[in-house]
């Protein structure tokens, strides 16, 4: 039979259900100390156990919910950022290429006009 955890503690096991990962996972993240001050070492029964506080493990998962959405607001404040410039950038390209298309159609018209006037003039 496990072992249960006393109230207000979490297992290795029930820790990483909570948190969505696995149990490898939590451990290479608990070595980095990514938790920080969770994990502590109860003495249970004679035994010390490596436990997880329920309570700031759930004030650690809100604080990651908080920086994952500034974290997606700042991606996407970034992907619309880009996507002007790059639309202005497409834009100021079709203008420029209007303006080209335009001098060159006032060019030909010009010649037409000049061949024009000369047929007039020799007739």
């Amino acid at each position: 039979m496990g072992f249960t955890a006393p109230d207000g503690w979490l297992t290795r096991q029930e820790a990483a259900a909570r948190l969505g990962i696995g149990l490898r996972t939590l451990d290479w993240q608990r070595a980095r100390g990514d938790h920080g001050p969770l994990v502590y070492f109860v003495r249970v029964g004679g035994r010390r156990r490596l436990l997880y506080s329920e309570r700031k493990l759930e004030r650690y998962v809100g604080h990651q919910a908080h920086r994952d959405a500034e974290a997606r607001a700042r991606l996407i404040s970034a992907i619309r950022l880009h996507t002007q410039k790059r639309l202005l950038a497409q834009e100021a390209g079709a203008l420029k290429l209007s303006r080209e298309i335009r001098q060159t159609l006032r060019a030909v018209a010009g010649r037409r006009a000049a061949a024009r006037i000369r047929r007039q003039v020799a007739a």
